[in-house]
C-alpha cells in the first residue's frame, strides 16, 4: 500500500483568529482505495465513517471519521456522482450518473450491496427526506427528480424541475426539497410530503450546489458563473444575500456546531468558510487541487474536501469545538454549561440568564426540544450525537447520548 501523504498545519492554529486550518490529507490512489478523481463524500454517524466515490475505480471507500484511515473498499459502478445517507434504514446510496445510469445501496452496518434503482435518465445529486423517510434524486438527463421510498428502495413519485438538476437539499422545518437546476438558472422547491412544485426561484448563472442552515431556516445556493453564493429564506422562498466566493464556488456544507457553510471553489483551489448568522465570509482556506464534495463530520468537528484532480481529501478542522480541541477551564475557572447524567441534563443558570433561548438540536442542526434552567428529561431521545445551543448564532457544544 502507497505510503498516505500527510500534510500538517500546525503555524494556523495560532496565525487564524477564525479557526479553520488543514489539518490532514488523504491519499485514494493506492491498494485499498484505488479511488480516482473523488467526486461525492458523505458522513454516517452511527459509525462515524464517510464514504467517497469518484469517477474511477468502481468501487466506494470508506474511511474511518476519528483515525482517517481506510476502513474498506465496496465494489460499485462507474463514476459514483454523489452519495447520500439514510439514518433511519442505516443505508448509503451512491449515485452513478451515466446513461441511462443507476444507484446503488449499501448495507451500512455490513457494507455490502443491498440494492441497485435505475430511476430516472443520468441519476446524480442524492439527498435524503428526514420528515418522510424519502431519499430524492436528481436526474439531470430527463430533468425530473426521483423520490425513492427509504423502506421498500422503490420510486413513489416523480417530479418535473428545470433543465439540468445537479443538486438537492432538504428544509426540514418547512419539509421542502430544493432543487438547482444547472441549466436554466433557478431553484426548484416542492413539498416534501406531496412533491409538488411549490415555487422556482432565479439563483444566477448556472446554480451548481445547494446548502442548508436549520439555525435560521436559509438555503444556500453556489453559482457556478456568478462566483456567488445566494442566500434564500426557507420561510418565503425569496432572496436575502448574494455573497461573494472563490471562483466557480461548486459545493456546500454546513457545520451546525459552530453555525458556519464551506463552500469549495473549483478552480481558485480553496474552500470558503461563510459565517451563517451575518452571511460575512469568514475566511479562505486554500486546499487540494480541484476541490470538491465537502462533507461535515460532527464527531471530530471535521469538513472533508475530496480533490478531483490530486484524488487526495483534504481535512479541515475548526479549533472551537472538536473531541481533541475541545476547551478545558483552567484552575479555579467556571464551566458555565451542562451536564448528562443518567438520562438527565442540568443545564446551568447562566446559560439561561439575559432571555437567551436554549436548545438541544441533532446532528443535522433539526432542534431537538427546548431546554430551561436546571434538570431537563432526555432519557427518550435516541442515542447519537446533539448539540446544545444558547442563542442564535452562537457556537453549540456537543453531547454524545448512549444507550
Amino acid at each position: 500500500m502507497k505510503t498516505a501523504t500527510v500534510l500538517l498545519a500546525v503555524g494556523c492554529l495560532l496565525a487564524t483568529a477564525s479557526g479553520q486550518w488543514l489539518e490532514e490529507t488523504i491519499d485514494l490512489e493506492d491498494s485499498l482505495g484505488g479511488l480516482l478523481h473523488p467526486h461525492c463524500l458523505a458522513f454516517y454517524i452511527t459509525e462515524n465513517a464517510i464514504y467517497v466515490g469518484g469517477e474511477s475505480g468502481r468501487c466506494v471507500v470508506a474511511i474511518d471519521g476519528a483515525t482517517n484511515r481506510k476502513l474498506a473498499r465496496i465494489p460499485a459502478d462507474l463514476f459514483g456522482y454523489e452519495i447520500g445517507y439514510n439514518p433511519q434504514n442505516n443505508k448509503v446510496y451512491c449515485a452513478h450518473n451515466s446513461d441511462p445510469g443507476s444507484i446503488t445501496i449499501i448495507d451500512g452496518a455490513t457494507n455490502e450491496v443491498i440494492a441497485t434503482l435505475a430511476p430516472g435518465v443520468g441519476p446524480g445529486a442524492l439527498c435524503y427526506n428526514t420528515q418522510n423517510n424519502k431519499m430524492c434524486c436528481a436526474n439531470m438527463g430527463d430533468s425530473t427528480v426521483s423520490v425513492i421510498d427509504g423502506a421498500s428502495n422503490e420510486v413513489s413519485a416523480t417530479v418535473s424541475v428545470g433543465a439540468s438538476p445537479i443538486e438537492l437539499c432538504h428544509n426540514s422545518q418547512n419539509n421542502k426539497v430544493y432543487c438547482a437546476n444547472f441549466g436554466s438558472g433557478t431553484v426548484t422547491v416542492f413539498d416534501g410530503a406531496t412533491s409538488q412544485v411549490l415555487a422556482t426561484v432565479p439563483a444566477g448563472l448556472r446554480p451548481v450546489a445547494l446548502g442548508y442552515n436549520p439555525h435560521s431556516n436559509r438555503i444556500y445556493c453556489a453559482a457556478f458563473d456568478s462566483d456567488t453564493v445566494f442566500v434564500i429564506d426557507g420561510a418565503t422562498d425569496e432572496i436575502l444575500a448574494a455573497v461573494p466566493a472563490g471562483t466557480n464556488p461548486c459545493v456546500l456544507c454546513y457545520n451546525p456546531q459552530n453555525n458556519k457553510v464551506y463552500c469549495t471553489n473549483l478552480v481558485s483551489d480553496a474552500v470558503t468558510v461563510i459565517d451563517g448568522a451575518s452571511n460575512q465570509v469568514l475566511r479562505t482556506i486554500a486546499v487540494c487541487a480541484h476541490p470538491m464534495a465537502p462533507c461535515y463530520n460532527p464527531v471530530q468537528n471535521r469538513v472533508y474536501v475530496g480533490g478531483y484532480h490530486s484524488s487526495t481529501i483534504s481535512v479541515l478542522r475548526d479549533s472551537t469545538a472538536g473531541v481533541e480541541e475541545a476547551a478545558r477551564p483552567g484552575p479555579g475557572a467556571v464551566d458555565a454549561g451542562a451536564t448528562v447524567i443518567r438520562g438527565v441534563l442540568v443545564l446551568d443558570s447562566r446559560l439561561a440568564a439575559g432571555g437567551s433561548r436554549s436548545e438541544l438540536r441533532a446532528a443535522t442542526g433539526r432542534k431537538v426540544m427546548s431546554l430551561h434552567a436546571g434538570p431537563n428529561d432526555v432519557g427518550n431521545l435516541p442515542a447519537g450525537i446533539y448539540f446544545l445551543q444558547a442563542g442564535r448564532g452562537r457556537p453549540g457544544r456537543k453531547f454524545v447520548i448512549n444507550r
